[in-house]
């Protein structure tokens, strides 16, 4: 495993739109996800993204497109997962066999 420096992505921007919803932040994050320079912003983005999908589960053709690009991405990554560390230890979302994703926190002492 690649031990990861702190990257915390920067707030995403919350338009006045009440519409803008955790889909809209998902595909915000695949976007930033595909434009990161470093491997440690793109694993912050991706677990990002995958916590919002998360919470949405896949719906409608635009949620579902998201959903599998963002998994597929987790996937191919070393033991399937995208990892962010904090102050305490790390969190990491896996992309499951089954399709689906499934979030982790260790804590180190």
């Amino acid at each position: 495993m690649v031990l990861m420096k702190q990257f915390v992505p920067e707030p995403l921007p919350e338009p006045d739109d009440p519409s803008f919803n955790d889909l809209h932040r998902a595909c915000l994050l695949w976007v930033y996800y595909l434009r990161a320079e470093s491997e440690v912003k793109k694993q912050a983005f991706l677990y990002e993204a995958a916590r919002h999908l998360m919470v949405l589960e896949p719906c409608g053709d635009e949620g579902e497109q998201v959903y599998a690009q963002v998994w597929e991405a987790i996937r191919r990554r070393e033991l399937a997962r995208a990892s962010v560390k904090t102050n305490a230890g790390y969190k990491y979302v896996e992309a499951t066999d089954e399709g689906s994703f499934s979030a982790f926190k260790v804590i180190a002492y």
